[in-house]
């Protein structure tokens, strides 16, 4: 297939090559006209009234919010659109952001199912995008994958990419739409960083041989959030609820959608009714289980409450939010510390809180946030996935901040407290059970902080358990010469009676493996000591790390009694 707008001069066509890139100039104009009816005609999809009236009114806007409920195929429609603005418009840079790049990229991989016919709730052949998209020998479908970032190029220059949901990534860059997946999880701050992405006026064009045929001047840049309902408490809502109300009292630019269950239950195409595309058995049984799961994520209810368990709602903690700069350790000893350490150990953030609490002669106690730390890799922050230090880098750390915070002049750190998450973050992600003796004693510390007794055996059999797996290496020291001594005494017998009887090459045979026997022997016992510095190293840490902790948790259940 020709594509689209492939640079030919005119010399270069033949007139039946030029009638046939002007039908495609004329369908690509008709597209541009008609959008819904290019995606049922041209790319073979099908379309829900609702889907239809989502993408026409969002055809011409500068910012739409799409308020979906679950199940009603948000992903589908975000890539749809993405491939409809990319094929339509010449030039077109599109970013699909998302609060993590494992839920961009799937955005991304519907859209390779599409092109490829292989979506399983789409029935079609592979679609025209998919001739448009400019390959090579080293990637041969046009879909490229790197750790991180998809991407896709169509001939007519536009460009289609994921983008993880990480700020120092995205500043500095520019696009004609930005399409917010799960927009309500997607921080304020990289909402934000992407708003310069579409700052630049559409209607600039320049360069030799302009044709406003295939450049169109009268669209614009768009913002596009799309998610299920959330906290009130996000841009997404905000956005939201600009969007309604300019919508509303009749500003241009603006549009909004509302997609609950309902309209899932009960959908309709080209006003005849079909049968529903969501499982009204599994909402009844939400419903019955969690109606505020069921009221966010299928009614489009937004709250003000991020868990039915919270302590505290995110709005009061964003009307008492303040900026400063934090305390890196303790400037008055009259001041005392509360220290909270919420352990991880796989792909969740291992957080460290400081809290300053004093007495407010109206109120009471009250506490001021004064320091946070992520502890995470260093080399993880600037790009790829984020990974918690290993845990005893993270212990490390924490007895860092205790040092900090303790009064200079005290030692008996009374001024500090230290408080471990044993819950969802120690409990859960601390194993009781493993190969670990430091987690499995760190994780029983925590629980059984009240029995001293208790904590004075997990100590003791952690220095057993340590001297147990250092008694692998010191028998490797002791055994490996020992091997060595007796492959060289073996072939020592056979060596002198091939002496005795002239038999040099069955004497140097023999020699040769007594002496390689010797070598294997001492190169045993040499990776014995050096894995025995090693580990004693670790584990003489260690062990001072959990006395250490042991004995400010020891303190603080002395202090409660």
């Amino acid at each position: 297939m020709i594509s689209l707008y492939s640079r030919k001069t005119e010399t270069d066509l033949t007139i039946r090559k030029k009638e046939s890139m002007d039908k495609y100039v004329d369908l690509i104009q008709w597209g541009r006209k008609n959008p819904t009816k290019f995606i049922e005609e041209i790319f073979g999809i099908q379309l829900i009234d609702f889907q239809k009236n989502l993408i026409l009114g969002t055809w011409t806007s500068n910012r739409a919010v799409w308020c979906a409920a679950r199940n009603s195929g948000k992903s589908f429609l975000v890539a749809i659109y993405a491939m409809l603005r990319a094929l339509l418009l010449p030039n077109c840079t599109i970013y699909i952001v998302s609060n993590s790049a494992d839920q961009a990229q799937a955005t991304f991989n519907k859209i390779c199912k599409l092109c490829r016919g292989e979506e399983q709730s789409v029935q079609t052949d592979p679609c025209m995008f998919y001739n448009e998209l400019v390959k090579s020998n080293a990637n041969t479908d046009g879909f490229i994958k790197k750790q991180g970032n998809y991407s896709l190029t169509l001939f007519n220059g536009s460009t289609i990419q994921t983008l993880a949901a990480n700020p120092d990534t995205a500043r500095g860059r520019r696009a004609n739409v930005v399409i917010f997946d799960e927009a309500a999880y997607v921080s304020d701050v990289m909402y934000q960083a992407c708003l310069p992405f579409i700052n630049q006026d559409p209607n600039f064009k320049t360069g030799k041989g302009f044709n406003s045929k295939v450049h169109p001047k009268t669209f614009n840049n768009q913002i596009i959030m799309c998610s299920s309902a959330g906290s009130v408490n996000t841009e997404c809502y905000r956005a939201y609820k600009q969007c309604i109300i300019n919508s509303i009292i009749g500003y241009p630019g603006y549009y909004a959608a509302d997609i609950n269950c309902e309209m899932t239950l009960h959908p309709y195409i080209n006003g005849k009714p079909v049968p529903a595309i969501a499982n009204k058995a599994e909402m009844e049984m939400i419903r019955d289980t969690d109606i505020r799961k069921y009221n966010t994520e299928f009614m489009n209810l937004w709250t003000d409450m991020e868990s039915p368990d919270s302590l505290l709602q995110r709005s009061v903690i964003i009307r008492n939010e303040k900026k400063y700069l934090p305390e890196t350790a303790s400037t008055d000893k009259t001041k005392k510390y509360v220290i909270c350490w919420d352990p991880a150990v796989q792909h969740d953030n291992s957080i460290v809180l400081v809290g300053e609490i004093f007495r407010d002669e109206k109120v009471g106690l009250k506490g001021r946030l004064v320091n946070c730390f992520n502890l995470i890799e260093p080399a993880k922050q600037n790009g790829g996935d984020r990974q918690p230090l290993r845990m005893p880098d993270q212990i490390t750390w924490v007895r860092k901040f205790l040092l900090d915070y303790n009064n200079a002049e005290n030692h008996e750190y009374t001024n500090v407290t230290l408080r471990m998450d044993s819950g969802s973050g120690a409990g859960q992600q601390l194993p009781s059970a493993g190969n670990s003796p430091l987690l499995r004693n760190l994780s029983k510390l925590s629980a059984h902080r009240d029995d001293a007794a208790y904590c004075e055996h997990l100590l003791a059999n952690y220095e057993m358990e340590a001297e147990k797996e250092l008694g692998r290496s010191r028998t490797f020291i002791k055994l490996g010469p020992m091997l060595g001594l007796m492959g060289t005494l073996i072939p020592m017998g056979p060596a002198l009676v091939g002496l005795a009887q002239g038999d040099i090459s069955s004497m140097a045979y023999n020699m040769q493996v007594a002496f390689a026997t010797t070598v294997v022997g001492l190169v045993i016992a040499a990776v014995g000591v050096i894995t025995l510095q090693v580990k004693q190293r670790w584990y003489a840490r260690e062990m001072n790390d959990l006395e250490y902790l042991y004995k400010v948790i020891s303190r603080q259940t002395a202090e409660k009694e």
